[in-house]
């Protein structure tokens, strides 16, 4: 049977982190664990959703505190997973065959994706996300705009061009939110600092999957591996549910160990996915080899994320503003560009708290006007070409009356 932590053999409230920890290894689960009662229900709930583990942490209340007061609550929010996650797959099944139809290759990343692989119950997520080539990214739209989705009102086409993000927010019929990408990074910095492949390359080693609602085109296995991994550390790679994810794929199969090292390297991405890979493999007991991890965990940005880790947070909570998920958010090809970026954004930061303004101010967005729509071509010009006017200097390359007699 598994001991209880040291904190609550101190006679302290026993550690949120523990639980969380062992949940996602589901380790104690043919033991009763009379330690985990003593966490408050609100405490264990919170940090369940927080990192995006209600679909494990379920399961494992299950077998060590079925009568924990914080079940409710998860119970509910994974069944509530389960039924978007019905809803979501109909819907994006049903996008991917209009564009079948119309000769458009695309296929489904993250949400849906590693939901279908997960074997605890149904991982929870709030969109669904798309990836087609630039050059089929207006017909794209156009095809999904008829089939009844529309376009997510905010922002409007010159906040599109202006950030130049690599997705569209769309609402699907059945009210899903979907995100439609043409570069698997969406921020422009990475798609500058990392030389992923090409859109057309991932469309042509694309797989099917089988889901509930019929087979779905998905990146090919190693390939969803690198991006998982990838993603979950430029994103922060502060959640627990993005090991368990990383450890979803790697026990769906068809894992080329080499392969891995070697696109990770030739993306650049390979600090990334050593850091994400060796924590699966640590935290969620994934099969990850030891020679992958030290093949690819070289480098100043890899040591830049090892010291980080010192600082993370032990509480079982996110904190937003964690050294390790700031170099993380930051990093670059390099640990001086990697350096830079991040002195840039605790520089921001201090300069706002001098000013008594929020560190956790969202950017504003300007109303949609009326002239909004003369920017809709020229986003997708950018689209296809990548060139756009640096950010402040955007001016609409053609005049009202030019663009209605083209």
């Amino acid at each position: 049977m598994i001991d209880a932590p040291v904190a609550f053999q101190r006679r302290i409230k026993p550690s949120v982190l523990t639980a969380v920890q062992l949940a996602v290894r589901n380790d104690g689960a043919r033991e009763t664990l009379d330690w985990v009662y003593e966490i408050p229900g609100e405490l264990l709930a919170d940090a369940s959703g927080s990192h995006g583990i209600d679909h494990a942490v379920v399961e494992w209340l299950q077998h060590v505190a079925p009568g924990h007061e914080a079940m409710e609550t998860i119970s509910r929010r994974n069944k509530e997973a389960a039924q978007f996650n019905l809803r979501a797959l109909m819907a994006l099944r049903n996008a991917m065959r209009a564009l079948e139809a119309a000769d458009i290759p695309s296929v489904a990343v993250k949400g849906p994706v590693l939901a279908t692989l997960a074997e605890r119950k149904c991982r929870s997520y709030n969109d669904v996300d798309m990836l087609v080539a630039p050059k089929h990214f207006k017909s794209t739209l156009s095809i999904l705009t008829d089939t009844g989705a529309t376009l997510f009102p905010i922002g409007g086409w010159k906040h599109f061009y202006d950030m130049k993000h690599a997705q569209l927010p769309l609402v699907l019929p059945m009210n899903v939110s979907l995100d439609l990408h043409w570069h698997l990074c969406s921020r422009p910095a990475m798609r500058r600092t990392w030389n992923i492949a090409s859109v057309d390359e991932l469309l042509e080693r694309c797989e099917p999957l089988a889901t509930a609602c019929g087979p779905i085109q998905v990146l090919e296995r190693n390939d969803m591996l690198i991006h998982t991994a990838g993603h979950a550390a430029w994103s922060g790679g502060d959640r627990l549910g993005w090991l368990l994810d990383v450890d979803a794929v790697v026990k769906a199969g068809s894992i080329d160990w080499d392969t891995v090292v070697q696109r990770s390297r030739e993306w650049g991405l390979q600090a990334q996915v050593a850091d994400i890979l060796s924590r699966a493999k640590s935290t969620v007991g994934s099969g990850v080899p030891d020679e992958v991890v030290e093949s690819l965990r070289g480098g100043g940005v890899g040591l830049a994320f090892r010291w980080s880790d010192r600082f993370q947070s032990t509480s079982g909570e996110r904190p937003s503003r964690s050294l390790a998920r700031m170099v993380r958010l930051d990093a670059r090809k390099g640990l001086g560009s990697t350096l830079g970026a991040l002195s840039k954004r605790l520089a921001a930061a201090a300069s706002r708290r001098l000013l008594g303004l929020s560190t956790d101010a969202e950017p504003v967005i300007q109303p949609i006007t009326a002239s909004d729509v003369e920017w809709r071509e020229p986003y997708f010009r950018f689209v296809v070409t990548g060139k756009a006017p640096r950010f402040g200097r955007q001016r609409l390359p053609m005049g009202r009356a030019h663009s209605e007699r083209t």
